[in-house]
């Protein structure tokens, strides 16, 4: 077995330190540098692994994996406009590289420059189409573009390639996004194979099953959770809006109740109990929770996004509590109306 082999060996294993020792003894080539800084990049060594990135393009300039990985750890430092140059780079040397214009892609998504991180994902699988992981991020994007249906049938032949569950779980996300619900839980299941103690996978179902208004079988979800993980936060508050839905209010507030007992500072937590406060006629308690809310808000804007989005899942006009509470709310939240 040749060195670079032996050498590309142990980091597929996952033995990097004895990878780099075994470099120290072999004569560098371009390949040997490229190896030794893959190491140290597994190792979370990122300036180490750009400075063997280096040796290896002092040695042959034209060295596209070089650039590409140098574009990788430098991303990982939060060097953004170096890693893209790099990629850029790699590119210039082979037009051909997928996995460069992927992970230029994937750089510009974290940056927020969706469309262009679109574009990049486009041309990576035009060169190729056999990388779901790309189709995968693709359909990420499109989904933050609200190009729901285009991200459904990037999520189906990410599938085809490989079906896991990150890419079942996805699909669900786009098909929950499209208000298809019951298709959102056939994915959200076929996710749950993977792990069948997911918890937000559970929690997924949990939600889907709500808005389908089937109630018994949202709690049972939730319930699920907790029997795994009695510190689940989002799993008391899915059954404390089921109950609440349900008028079973002093479930609810109990919930509620331990939601915040695990996160202290969360402000919707606390407007939504006092919804539930207001609407049984205690008024104090509910006034209390309120103040903490606005005490919780950061500012004027924050306060009114809280305001208004509880006031709209919670509003009912037939309970006179409830309109008196948010009347009185109006003031405190300093709401113009």
């Amino acid at each position: 077995m040749d060195i670079e082999k032996e050498i590309e060996d142990l980091i597929n294993n996952k033995q990097y330190l004895k990878a780099i020792e075994m470099t120290d003894l072999a004569e560098m080539s371009p390949k040997l540098y490229l190896l030794k800084g893959n190491a140290y990049y597994e190792l979370s060594m990122f300036e180490e692994a750009v400075t063997e990135y280096k040796k290896a393009l002092e040695l042959d300039s034209n060295f596209a994996k070089a650039y590409n990985n140098i574009g990788n750890a430098k991303a990982n430092l939060g060097e953004y406009n170096d890693a893209l140059n790099c990629y850029k780079k790699a590119i210039e040397i082979n037009g051909e590289y997928s996995q460069a214009y992927y992970n230029r892609g994937f750089l510009k998504y974290n940056m927020h420059n969706i469309e262009g991180a679109i574009e990049d994902y486009t041309i990576s699988i035009n060169i190729d189409s056999t990388n779901y992981i790309v189709y995968n991020n693709r359909g990420i994007a499109k989904n933050d573009l609200k190009l729901y249906n285009e991200a459904l049938s990037d999520f189906d032949k990410s599938i085809e390639l490989n079906s896991c569950q990150c890419n079942y779980f996805n699909r669900g996300i786009a098909n929950e996004l499209l208000s298809k619900y019951d298709e959102a839980i056939e994915d959200y299941k076929k996710a749950l194979e993977f792990d069948c103690n997911d918890s937000l996978v559970l929690l997924k179902i949990g939600l889907m099953h709500f808005y389908l208004c089937e109630y018994d079988d949202a709690i049972q979800k939730y319930d699920e959770i907790l029997q795994n993980d009695s510190d689940f936060t989002d799993a008391f508050v899915g059954k404390a809006m089921v109950q609440y839905k349900m008028g079973l209010y002093e479930d609810a507030f109990l919930n509620y109740s331990k939601a915040i007992e695990l996160t202290k500072n969360d402000a919707y937590l606390y407007m939504y109990r006092a919804v539930i406060s207001a609407k049984t006629g205690n008024f104090d308690a509910a006034k209390s929770d309120a103040l903490k809310c606005v005490e919780l808000c950061d500012d004027k804007d924050n306060k009114f996004t809280v305001y208004n989005n509880v006031k709209l899942l919670s509003e009912d006009s037939s309970n006179e509590n409830l309109s008196k509470f948010f009347n009185e709310l109006d003031e405190l939240f300093e709401i113009k109306v």
